[in-house]
């Protein structure tokens, strides 16, 4: 499942919601976006970056975010408050979860500076990511 949410704000953050595909043997449920992660661009940030965000819901909308991976670690914390500020509503659909559950759910965030070019967007999706630890998330 795929589902691009927008832009915010002068320096922009794209945001967009994975999760992982289900097969016959192995339904998940979905997820709807009520109020999409509106990510803040980090104060100082001199270039571009992305991260992906990876988290659980529960209870049908209680979101808990299990790790993220940045292309630069000043982008760690702004991602997860982005994600956990966000709205998301899990629709049961007899996934092997359980009801009111996702699991492994991945958010791709994307920070750019104004209406990014074609060329900025395929450079940011090209960086490597790196692990962000706890102490960089909070």
């Amino acid at each position: 499942m795929f589902v691009r949410s927008g832009l915010c704000g002068a320096m922009t953050a794209l945001a967009s919601l994975l999760v992982s595909p289900p097969s016959a043997a192995h339904p998940h449920n979905s997820v709807d976006i009520i109020k999409p992660p509106t990510p803040s661009f980090p104060e100082g940030t001199v270039a571009p970056g992305r991260c992906d965000v990876r988290f659980e819901i529960t209870d049908y909308s209680k979101i808990a975010v299990t790790s993220a991976e940045c292309s630069d670690y000043v982008f760690c914390k702004a991602a997860r408050v982005a994600v956990e500020d966000a709205s998301l509503r899990v629709i049961d659909n007899n996934g092997e979860e359980g009801p009111g559950i996702a699991k492994n759910v991945l958010y791709p965030i994307e920070f750019t500076f104004g209406t990014p070019s074609q060329g900025q967007i395929n450079w940011i999706r090209s960086q490597p990511l790196f692990a962000c630890d706890q102490a960089m998330m909070f």
